[in-house]
């Protein structure tokens, strides 16, 4: 932990039985969320809450497979996924809530969004979008968007969206809305642009190849402007 007024290292903390932490780590209040690896046989890789003011561990809970990079806090609890499940931890305790083992049509190595009752984590190639209870991680809905290939998952008033790679070297996305309450298409748009966010009823799409952003209705998909070189 370094004190970014001064640049000066306020504490250290090695994880003794792993080779190191990795993936984000996550602040909330004053404690550090993050989650290490190791190699030593029998030894499970963990995942910690460490005191923000000195480093020391709360809590550790042991976790199968390996961490895919991203922790998020909610409403007292910790929701992660591994290359095995999705975990739901208590904040304060490292307790197990609840566990949702990886399947077929379940990708556990990308990002995920969270609603106010709800994880999303978007699909690719073969597997599913799949639509979880924040409650107990039961399955709620799955979008099938296999064989494409699927961007993060972004929200706004209810509807998800997203970019899929599409075969056509013509297009290479489809733009994609979806509803978050059942799952089905709202609606869907071919574009050269790979989605990147939404706001303000309008969704932003970046080229892969320029620092152009095509700017589309977070409606229907109809296209509204494109920004050329934004950053200049």
């Amino acid at each position: 932990c370094i004190n970014a007024a001064s640049g000066n290292i306020e504490w250290t903390k090695n994880p003794e039985d792993a080779l190191g932490y990795f993936g984000k780590q996550l602040v909330v209040s004053n404690t550090v969320y993050t989650a290490s690896a190791t190699i030593i046989p029998g030894v499970k890789d963990k995942f910690r809450a460490l005191d923000f003011n000195n480093g020391t561990t709360k809590w550790s809970f042991d976790y199968e497979g390996f961490f895919t990079g991203e922790a998020l806090f909610d409403n007292g609890h910790i929701y992660f996924p591994t290359s095995i499940a999705f975990y739901c931890l208590n904040a304060e305790t490292g307790a197990l809530v609840w566990e949702k083992p990886g399947d077929a049509n379940f990708s556990l190595s990308r990002s995920f969004l969270l609603t106010a009752n709800k994880i999303i984590m978007p699909g690719n190639g073969t597997y599913a979008t799949n639509c979880l209870n924040k409650q107990d991680g039961s399955l709620l809905w799955r979008y099938l968007n296999a064989p494409y290939e699927q961007t993060t998952i972004s929200a706004e008033n209810g509807i998800g969206y997203f970019s899929e790679l599409y075969p056509d070297p013509n297009f290479r996305h489809i733009i994609t809305a979806i509803d978050l309450e059942t799952g089905l298409k709202k609606w869907s748009v071919p574009s050269t642009y790979q989605f990147s966010y939404c706001a303000d009823n309008r969704i932003y799409s970046r080229s892969n190849f320029a620092s152009d952003v095509e700017v589309r209705s977070a409606t229907d998909g109809a296209f509204i402007s494109k920004i050329i070189n934004p950053n200049n």
